[in-house]
């Protein structure tokens, strides 16, 4: 029921996210067309003025040629036809012809100067007919998304006109919407920069989540069996029955201390792991000697394992820099991890050599190995050594990310190096005292 109810607010969540992203995006699209459309006009505009002086120039020149004396009426006041249509119309009743090859040169020039450097033409057309009698255009098709300016009429009937054609204006327009293009860019970048990263978070949370609840069911398990063996001895310490069997009695006392041992290093790595995380961990190093700790784990080990356990040690360097506690507890965890993942009887040699800038350690067995697909993941919290095995071992997954934080806690580094099915090695660089 909880599952059905996280995924319909899951779905919500999407859903929600989806129409919100959707009606950014359109209110943009809106935006930039409204934006698209404002300049295009404008750029109409600037031709109609541009196609006006041109033509004014046009009737300037040719007017020099005209006699002396000569003048032109215009029309009434509040006419709907422009004044200089009168004009235009007069000199066509004089037998004068407009170069329009002219008017386009002055008219390409005008345009440069309001900063629209394209090709353009000049046509001089019929109006009511939509028939074109001249034009400069060189050639070759009419472009359909070219841009035409308002008509200017040269005569009074409306039966002639000139028209003011950009053939690709949309480089200017592109270049008046620049800073505007380049917004919606970074807006669209950031956009989809946050939802993947929102994603990420979501999957990032539910991978934790669901890694929180193996670990707690783990734990719990795990937890389970030596607590049941505690109480089983208690109860019969408490009965009295063991009193008159020494050896039975010292036995069970035996397995509830190591089972007691056991909680008490999961409780420590828990808390160790805390505090390393919140850099809060506190490293007491000194020179410490290897080969009693190492027969100290092998007696230890040797005598609680369930299978032949063989520890050979091979100590060119009899000593190492570290914290003692610590470095017993992570050379424990990877004894216990090779006995853990290994077959009917286990061989680990643990080495020591120095080198000129640390103090290498190596443990090394003939166990399971691990895949090469999972030695990446080994050392994350939560995962297990056994990635990728069948075993039927319990753990909750932090022994090597307790082992790896230990080893970064003292400035040094760890590797992995396993063949599955042959061998499982971690070597432990850790530095020498006159490092630090």
């Amino acid at each position: 029921m909880k599952t059905k109810t996280k995924r319909k607010q899951n779905l919500f969540i999407y859903l929600l996210t989806f129409i919100g992203i959707t009606a950014i995006f359109l209110l943009q699209a809106m935006w930039l067309f409204h934006t698209y459309g404002l300049i295009q006009e404008d750029i109409r505009k600037i031709s109609y003025d541009v196609l006006g002086k041109a033509l004014s120039q046009e009737v300037a020149i040719m007017g020099s040629s005209l006699e002396e004396g000569t003048s032109i009426e215009g029309g009434p006041e509040g006419d709907s036809i422009p004044q200089n249509t009168y004009l235009y119309d007069a000199i066509h009743g004089m037998n004068l012809r407009f170069s329009i090859e002219r008017i386009d040169s002055i008219a390409h020039k005008l345009l440069k100067k309001n900063g629209i450097n394209t090709a353009s033409y000049i046509d001089e057309i019929n109006p009511k007919a939509d028939t074109i009698y001249r034009s400069t255009h060189q050639g070759g098709e009419y472009r359909p998304g070219a841009l035409k300016s308002k008509i200017i009429p040269t005569r009074l009937d409306w039966s002639k006109g000139m028209q003011l054609v950009l053939e690709n204006p949309y480089g200017y327009i592109m270049e008046r919407m620049e800073l505007l293009l380049v917004a919606t860019f970074i807006m669209a970048t950031l956009v989809a920069g946050c939802i993947i990263y929102q994603i990420q978070i979501i999957k990032t949370q539910k991978r934790i989540s669901k890694a929180r609840e193996e670990y707690t069911q783990a734990m719990i398990h795990d937890m389970k069996n030596p607590l049941s063996s505690i109480l089983m001895t208690l109860n019969l310490l408490y009965t009295g029955k063991l009193e008159e069997k020494p050896e039975k009695k010292m036995q069970f006392i035996d397995i509830s201390l190591s089972e007691t041992n056991h909680l008490m290093r999961l409780a420590n790595q828990i808390l160790t792991i805390a505090k390393m995380e919140k850099n809060e961990l506190e490293i007491d190093k000194a020179q410490i000697a290897l080969e009693p700790m190492i027969d100290k784990l092998a007696r230890n080990f040797t005598a609680h394992a369930e299978k032949p356990v063989r520890i050979i040690k091979d100590l060119q360097a009899p000593e190492v820099y570290a914290d003692e506690k610590y470095l017993e507890e992570v050379l424990g965890n990877l004894i216990d991890n090779s006995i853990k993942y290994s077959k009917e009887s286990v061989e680990i040699t643990i080495s020591a050599k120095k080198e000129k800038k640390a103090t290498v350690l190596t443990v090394h067995d003939n166990g399971l190995g691990i895949p090469a697909k999972y030695q990446k993941i080994v050392f994350k919290k939560f995962e297990r050594a056994s990635a990728g095995h069948r075993t039927t071992t319990t753990g909750f997954g932090l022994g090597l990310h307790f082992v790896q934080q230990v080893v970064k806690a003292h400035q040094g580094e760890i590797f992995l190096r396993s063949v599955e099915g042959k061998f499982t090695e971690f070597i432990i660089s850790l530095p020498l005292e006159t490092l630090e």
